[in-house]
Order: structure tokens, then sequence, then C-alpha cells
């Protein structure tokens, strides 16, 4: 919303239309990976959606020489009702940095107009090029693609290696894991990108991944479907 100085309306609806034909790519791929996974081996698969994920945020990672409208302190005055802008004292604004902030309709305040723009709180926004709409659009449709898989497959490999062991708690014990993530996920990326930027909070994700891969490709060989040794099998208990 800051970088594409977009009003929360249309914020709102357009990351709400992204998020929606997002949901119906991830409906599409699982019913993809589950007729892929009868000729194609589950750990590449599992591997393969982590990639897609590595390539996504990837791809999100800020390039060019096109910067985010900064978003000043505007103030109206009482009796001729034009407005100027503030800029502190203590920023300096480079060269390339676009200081026009767009006044745009919606805004509930006294103004009857919603400033758009990148924040003067994020002084990133000086040194940081945007990720652009193709960018964003790409590594979105990366990321609907691998989540998805790995998410499936990560399933669907525990299940297989734990074998005849408690399923429930083990597998509650994974879902519960995969929930702290998405707690805690959202404030650090959070925190990160409100200090640093969306330079630094793609690196930190693509670095996540990737050690997660380096990781997978540790116990490739261990991702395996539990079996008994031959002679030790259990009883028949027919």
């Amino acid at each position: 919303m800051d970088m594409y100085a977009w009003t929360r309306a249309h914020a709102t609806l357009y990351n709400g239309i992204i998020l929606a034909v997002g949901g119906v790519v991830a409906i599409l791929v699982f019913i993809v990976i589950k007729i892929l996974s009868k000729w194609v081996n589950e750990r590449l698969l599992l591997i393969g959606g982590l990639i897609c994920c590595f390539l996504g945020f990837f791809v999100y990672l800020p390039w060019g020489n096109d910067y985010p409208s900064s978003q000043m302190a505007k103030h109206q005055l009482p009796k001729n009702g034009s407005w100027f802008t503030v800029i502190p004292s203590d920023k300096t604004i480079p060269p390339h940095y676009n200081q026009s902030t767009t006044a745009a309709p919606g805004n509930s305040s006294g103004s009857g107009s919603e400033a758009t723009g990148c924040p003067d709180a994020y002084q990133w926004c000086s040194y940081t090029p945007i990720v652009t709409l193709s960018q964003f659009l790409c590594g979105t449709a990366l990321i609907c693609i691998g989540y998805p898989t790995g998410n499936v497959m990560s399933y669907a490999l525990f299940s297989k290696i734990l074998g005849p062991k408690p399923q429930g708690t083990m597998m509650g014990i994974l879902t519960a894991s995969g929930s702290l993530a998405r707690t805690v996920g959202p404030i650090f990326v959070s925190l990160i990108y409100h200090a640093f930027g969306p330079r630094v909070t793609f690196v930190s994700m693509c670095g996540m991944t990737l050690i997660t891969v380096i990781f997978v490709g540790f116990v490739y060989k261990r991702l395996v479907p539990f079996k008994f040794e031959k002679g030790l099998e259990p009883p028949d208990q027919r």
C-alpha cells in the first residue's frame, strides 16, 4: 500500500483479489499434487515446493531506480484552506526521493482526503527502490504454488514416517508448531519491515527458506515411510 501509494480502500480491494486468486491456485495445486505424487517422489515435490517459495521471496527483492513517493505531514491553513507540507528538520531527503504526496478521497477526517505514499517513519523509503507490481504478482504466484506443495508434502511424509506410532499426538505437535510459526512470523516480518524495509525482510525470508532446503537435503535419505525390518514384523492380530 505504501509503495504503490494505494489508499486503504484500494489496498483492501486489490489484496483481497490477489488472496482470492491465490486460494483458487492453491486448490488447483492440491489437486495436481495428488496426481503428481503417484509418479514423482514425494521428497522431490517437497523440495520443489520449497524452491518455489525461495524463488518467490527472491523475486520480491527490490531492484531498479524507482523509489516510493513520500507521505509528509500536511496541514491546512485555517483561512484560505490551502495546504502546505511540513518536512522535519532532522530529515535529509536524497535527490532521487519522490516527495510528492497524493491526496486521495475517502478519509473520514475533516480534510476529506487520505494521504498516500511511504510514511515518513519509514526511513528506508529514501534509499530502497519499490517492489514493482509485476515483481509482486510474479513472486506471489510462485509462493501460491510452492507453499501448498510444501505444506501438503510435509504432512504426507511425516505421516508415513511415523508409521504405527501415535499419529494423533505427533500430527498435533506438527500442526501446533506450524500454528506457532504463523503467529510469530507476522510479528517478526512486521518488525523487520518497519525497521529495515522490504529488502532486508525478503533477504531474511530467502535465508530461512534456503536453510530449510539444505536441511531437507541432509535428511533426504531418512524421509522414507516407516517399515519393520525383516523378521521383526509384529504378530498378526487377526
